[in-house]
Formats: structure tokens, C-alpha cells, sequence
């Protein structure tokens, strides 16, 4: 499995959540967290005794270039506390008819530190 981006700590994280079928009306709400990777395991496994981060979710309409969607975001004041590694997120989605769906695919993501401090 590959990751999907490389950020530095300090820095925003930002990654896209694309709705891919469906009328995003129907959404009622997104919850969105990311944890790191279970050292020596799989890269999809998470380390479930490390906390979840949660992320900021905001919806995101469709572009030219860019179906509808959300971003999922985690600001730079809290990167900076992260340690680095491989961190997967994961999004809890809640449709208006009460059914729950939840991303197939963890987003993989690398956080490392910057060269220069």
C-alpha cells in the first residue's frame, strides 16, 4: 500500500475525502481521525494504543477539476506534537437515513521532521 503524501511537522496537513457516488445532500456528518501506524505490522495497521488524532472536516464543493468533497485537515500548531511516521486516516461517514459508512481504504500518510529547524 502507498502513501498518499508527505508532510513535515509545523506544517498543515490536508488531504481530499472525494465523494465518488451518491448525493453528498444525503450526508449528514463526517468524522475524521488519523493514527499511526503499528510499528513492525502491515502499513495498513493502525497502533489502536495510540490516540486517535481527530481532523477538522470541511465540505468542499466541486471544480472544474475536483468532484464535491471534503477536505480533512489537521492544523500545523497541532502537527508540531505528532511524532513522525506512517499514520492512517479514516473517515466515519453518516447519512441523513441513519446508515454509516466508513472509508474503505485508510489514506496512508507520512509525517517527517523538517532538515532545518
Amino acid at each position: 500500500m502507498q502513501t498518499i503524501g508527505t508532510f513535515r511537522l509545523g506544517e498543515d496537513i490536508v488531504v481530499a475525502l472525494d465523494a465518488v457516488e451518491g448525493d453528498i445532500s444525503q450526508v449528514s456528518s463526517i468524522i475524521a481521525a488519523m493514527r499511526g501506524a503499528a510499528p513492525g505490522k502491515p502499513l495498513f495497521t493502525v497502533d489502536r494504543t495510540r490516540p486517535a488524532v481527530p481532523l477538522l472536516v470541511l465540505a468542499r464543493p466541486a471544480t472544474d477539476d475536483f468532484p464535491a468533497g471534503w477536505n480533512l485537515t489537521l492544523p500545523a500548531a497541532s502537527t508540531a506534537g505528532l511524532s513522525p511516521g506512517i499514520y492512517g486516516i479514516d473517515a466515519k461517514i453518516t447519512f441523513s437515513s441513519g446508515s454509516i459508512d466508513i472509508t474503505d481504504v485508510s489514506a496512508l500518510i507520512v509525517v517527517n521532521e523538517a532538515a532545518v529547524q
